[in-house]
């Protein structure tokens, strides 16, 4: 018997090894699509930090706060972001947060597959889940900070899996988790989400020892924890809360990300942070719609005394329900902003997919069992696409001008050269990182950094959508003594079928008023202001 061409086992790692290129080059298509409107700042911080070497502590570019405190709490990333673009510039930059995404993604497709898929990697609704959930996210991807918070959650909660399944944590794990929270600390603010998540966890199992100890309740062995590992998670938590005390800002770390829940302004005004309902026709809905089918499934699956729904009922208890406590919240999270959609997609999918896997048994994806011409035929198209996508890719490793498109470089050179160059100034919110990446000399209203900073009994985010108001924008002027503005020029407004169907937009004209139309019909109102520079990209006004 001769032996075949392409083996099944060589077949599926083929497929998969092809995947994994394939989502690597999306990433990177996605990357060099856009300059995020942060990367600017996280550069320059990162390069006076370097220079100077010490961490930035009083602000000095938003002229309305300068002189005060300023806590730069991914100083650590911003270090690192420098350092890899001055050695091997945007591009190695755009690779190295590609492959920070693959890692994360890997991690989680593996640990999915061992713990909650019974070994079984050929489950057709877990892979189909876990490309929805890789394409919803992508919007968050790019070279974006965030993405360290993505992986370090995920760590956090694999660890914590491993230790409920041990019962026990073992000396080194003691000690490395309080340095991997200030490691955390360190890199970005999101490490409060993760002392959320192992306070919650320690106390979660707290309770269900006393539960099952005192009211004898029906608890599932796989919840359950000695009470010297719950003492010992105590410990762990306490000292992972002190470890992030201990970095360079200290307590003024907490005290500058309080002021992120003592006014929460940011999260109507900066898109990135507004609820779903803004997404509803979006992959990310799609795959929360996913979730929220598997609630109300599980919910007759409790219900329902067939022999099928049984047997899902005892694989579920079986389960630690930790992880659809944790699924909850994070829906929850992400319901509410669409920052936090990627945390809720990293700690959901195992849970997710092992619930789907074992309510439809015959759910296996079977490459094996094709025949050889569908093989090359899958092969041939997957190697295609992996070729057609560098093709259509803006490779560029000179940001500062590859993406003058959409930033106002022109604009930029302009206002430098002009006799305005000193006058207090204004810029559209998403460009302030790029003036102080392009211009860190120049002073403006607000940038990316501190939308959330307290300022007159409001946040800055509030007193720049004043601008925005078109009875409000001569007082606000005025208010603030600005002398020039630079803002975008006006982007057309479209809104989707199912926007129109369920939500009502696009029925209305003012629903295609842009806030920068609304600015410009208002400026034409003031005899004391002058449009003194325009291009396709940005305008700058100046006060006579």
């Amino acid at each position: 018997m001769t032996k075949p061409l392409i083996t099944s086992k060589f077949f599926n790692r083929w497929l998969i090894s092809l995947l994994i290129i394939f989502g690597f080059l999306l990433l990177l298509r996605n990357s060099f699509s856009y300059l995020d409107p942060d990367f600017g700042w996280h550069y320059r911080v990162g390069q006076e930090i370097w220079q100077s070497r010490q961490l930035p502590r009083i602000e000095h570019h938003i002229f309305p706060v300068a002189g005060q405190n300023w806590v730069d709490h991914e100083w650590l990333s911003n270090l690192l972001l420098f350092l890899i673009t001055d050695l091997g510039g945007y591009f190695l930059l755009s690779l190295l947060f590609a492959g920070l995404i693959i890692l994360t993604w890997w991690l989680l497709a593996r640990s999915t597959i061992r713990h909650w898929l019974d070994g079984h990697g050929d489950c057709l609704i877990f892979w189909l889940l876990l490309i929805i959930g890789f394409v919803a996210c992508l919007s968050n991807f790019g070279i974006r900070i965030q993405e360290i918070t993505v992986l370090f959650l995920l760590i956090l909660n694999l660890w914590l899996a491993k230790v409920t399944r041990q019962r026990l944590w073992r000396p080194w794990e003691i000690i490395a988790l309080p340095v991997f929270f200030w490691l955390w600390a360190c890199l970005h603010g999101g490490f409060l989400i993760g002392l959320a998540v192992i306070i919650t966890w320690t106390f979660f199992r707290g309770i269900l020892y006393y539960l099952h100890r005192h009211q004898r309740s029906a608890v599932s062995p796989t919840n359950l924890l000695p009470l010297k590992t719950i003492k010992q998670s105590t410990i762990v938590a306490g000292l992972s809360l002190v470890a992030t005390f201990l970095t360079p800002y200290g307590w003024r770390l907490y005290s500058f990300l309080a002021d992120y829940q003592s006014n929460r302004a940011y999260l109507k005004f900066i898109q990135e942070w507004q609820p779903m309902t803004e997404a509803i026709w979006s992959w990310r809905m799609l795959y929360s719609l996913f979730f929220g089918m598997a609630l109300v499934l599980l919910y007759f699956h409790r219900r329902n005394q067939a022999k099928t729904d049984r047997q899902i009922i005892q694989w579920l208890w079986q389960q630690d329900w930790w992880s659809l406590l944790l699924s909850l919240i994070m829906f929850i999270a992400a319901w509410r902003s669409l920052r936090h959609f990627p945390l809720f997609f990293v700690v959901s999918l195992p849970w997710l997919a092992g619930f789907y896997y074992h309510s439809w048994q015959d759910c296996h994806f079977q490459p094996s069992r094709w025949p050889a011409y569908l093989k090359w035929f899958i092969s041939a198209v997957a190697i295609l696409s992996i070729v057609i996508i560098p093709i259509s890719t803006h490779w560029t490793n000179q940001p500062t001008t590859d993406y003058c498109a959409k930033y106002p470089c022109s604009a930029l050179d302009y206002l430098r050269q002009s006799p305005y160059h000193n006058w207090p100034t204004i810029v559209d919110y998403g460009w302030g990182g790029y003036f102080y990446w392009q211009w860190p000399e120049k002073s403006i209203f607000i940038d990316g950094r501190l939308p959330q900073y307290p300022w007159r009994d409001r946040t800055l985010i509030e007193h720049y959508s004043r601008f925005f108001i078109e009875s409000d924008i001569k007082d606000a002027l005025n208010d603030y003594d600005l002398s020039v503005i630079v803002l975008a020029q006006p982007a057309p407004v479209k809104f989707n079928w199912l926007e129109t169907w369920l939500l009502g937009r696009g029925q209305q004209t003012t629903d295609y008023e842009t806030s920068q139309e609304v600015f410009r019909r208002a400026m034409l109102k003031l005899p004391n202001w002058r449009l003194v520079y325009s291009d396709m990209v940005a305008t700058v006004y100046v006060r006579q």
